[in-house]
């Protein structure tokens, strides 16, 4: 692979993150043309779609950039952790473990509140992951 075309990679990818950015903030239940998005953040007057554009859709956009960024350096410190390109969470048992704690805390303790399944399943995929982080690092058969 040449320079140029490792150097177009980044370039390519943050050029679609702009437009799905973009797409987001015009894109809704009533759809928006790009003047009146700017008009929203450049002279807000208080008008319907101005608070839409402000208070919802920049808000997703916003959740959205930053829970992407969340999975992407979760999965790069799983990967530095393991030196493995391929570990992810449903290789590693990170998944069964949070599903495993959530299912412990429904049957043993009675919890059917979605906020509770949230602490339960960090709790359990914690676990799961220094389960097998300890595990593997033991070295049994190693060549």
């Amino acid at each position: 692979m040449t320079r140029t075309a490792r150097g177009a990679g980044p370039i390519v990818a943050g050029a679609a993150l702009v437009a799905v950015c973009v797409a987001s903030i015009l894109i809704g239940s009533h759809p928006l043309t790009l003047d009146q998005a700017v008009v929203a953040f450049t002279d807000f007057q208080g008008t319907d779609t101005d608070r839409v554009v402000r208070y919802i859709r920049l808000p997703r956009t916003v959740a959205g950039l930053l829970a992407g960024v969340a999975l992407a350096l979760a999965g790069a410190v799983m990967q530095g952790l393991t030196r493995n390109p391929l570990a992810g969470p449903g290789l590693l048992g990170v998944n069964a473990g949070a599903s495993l704690a959530i299912v412990i805390a429904m049957g043993a303790f009675g919890l059917t509140a979605t906020g509770g399944f949230i602490w339960f399943g960090f709790l359990g995929a914690a676990v799961a992951a220094a389960f097998v982080y300890t595990l593997g690092s033991l070295g049994f058969g190693g060549a």
